[in-house]
């Protein structure tokens, strides 16, 4: 819909464009977005080649995230806690809303941003994907060799990690699409060699790993904030967020500190956020930390496109809205 056109020749061609796109189909649509992609090796080897020097990452970089979305087509399929997704939306009155939007912004009508556009149309956010960028400072900050992730998600600081020379990664990742999908990701990229990944739920499949990382990095499941399947062994099964920090954020904690030698770093992506209720994971996470003779310690690691800008309150203290990632040490 070129902004060229009068308002009444848009709102004469509208109704048209919005049953051609409906009928086209959501999944017509994501495939022919994958399709337009480059390749995984493309963006593998600029993600290789990347230098990182700043603890923030510029929030418009997406090197390593072609890799994800190619080979992750159900990150469209994750609900919020009211039980929306993005690819469960797809009806004609929402394209009638994003179609109207995209008029405003965009000369022509884009795949990318009419995805986009549904979640905001719908209120519903865009699913998280931690950096692979990110990843990258990080291990290399703290020269870390043997990196442990209970909560793998969709591959970031699984890329971010093994992307450096001689570093090794192992995660657990219980659903089994994303599974699947992070097994298409390092076999298409081939680093097998330096990756191990259960199709495990963390709290389980922790207890049989050797004391041998350097360092913890992870980001949980916010509870309830993204579900990403329905499956059995997904943790918002444990019931209130209460019973979900004691069956599953606490003992998670517990057992990957444990696999760290000494000296490793525990760094967690945490924020506090809302739902249906205020959640303050960071302040759950930090606590536990303590409880188990760990400090926060720093620094402190970012999306965003300025060193400090919101960052920190008037106090000095970090903004909890924001998903920063936490270093903890052991308290010796």
């Amino acid at each position: 819909m070129n902004r060229t056109l009068s308002e009444v020749e848009f709102e004469e061609k509208l109704p048209e464009l919005v049953n051609q796109i409906y009928e086209y189909g959501f999944d017509r649509l994501i495939k022919d977005q994958i399709a337009s992609m480059k390749t995984d090796v493309y963006d593998w080897e600029n993600l290789r080649k990347k230098n990182v020097t700043l603890n923030h990452i510029n929030a418009q970089s997406t090197v390593g995230l072609i890799i994800i979305k190619r080979n992750m087509p159900h990150l469209y399929e994750v609900k919020n806690y009211k039980g929306m997704s993005i690819s469960s939306l797809w009806s004609k009155d929402i394209l009638e809303k994003v179609l109207r939007i995209n008029r405003k912004t965009h000369s022509s009508t884009y795949v990318s941003e009419i995805i986009r556009q549904i979640g905001f149309a719908a209120g519903t956010s865009k699913v998280t994907i931690y950096r692979p960028l990110l990843t990258k400072r990080i291990v290399e900050y703290f020269g870390a060799k043997n990196v442990l992730d209970p909560c793998i998600g969709w591959g970031g600081r699984m890329l971010g990690s093994v992307c450096i020379p001689d570093v090794k990664y192992t995660g657990f990742e219980p659903c089994v699409k994303t599974y699947e999908g992070l097994c298409r990701i390092r076999d298409s990229v081939g680093i097998g060699d330096n990756t191990t990944i259960y199709n495990l739920p963390a709290e389980t499949g922790l207890e049989s790993l050797h004391r041998e990382y350097d360092m913890i990095l992870t980001s949980p499941p916010y509870y309830n904030l993204e579900i990403y399947a329905d499956e059995d062994t997904q943790s918002h099964n444990y019931g209130s967020y209460e019973e979900w920090v004691d069956k599953f954020l606490r003992p998670v904690i517990r057992m990957a500190i444990s696999k760290l030698v000494s000296g490793g770093k525990s760094c967690w992506s945490v924020k506090n956020f809302k739902t249906d209720k205020t959640y303050n994971l960071y302040d759950d996470v930090k606590r536990i930390h303590a409880e188990l003779g760990w400090v926060e310690c720093g620094p402190e690691f970012y999306v965003g496109n300025s060193v400090r800008a919101g960052i920190k309150d008037s106090d000095g203290n970090p903004v909890k809205g924001k998903e920063i990632t936490f270093v903890f040490k052991e308290n010796i």
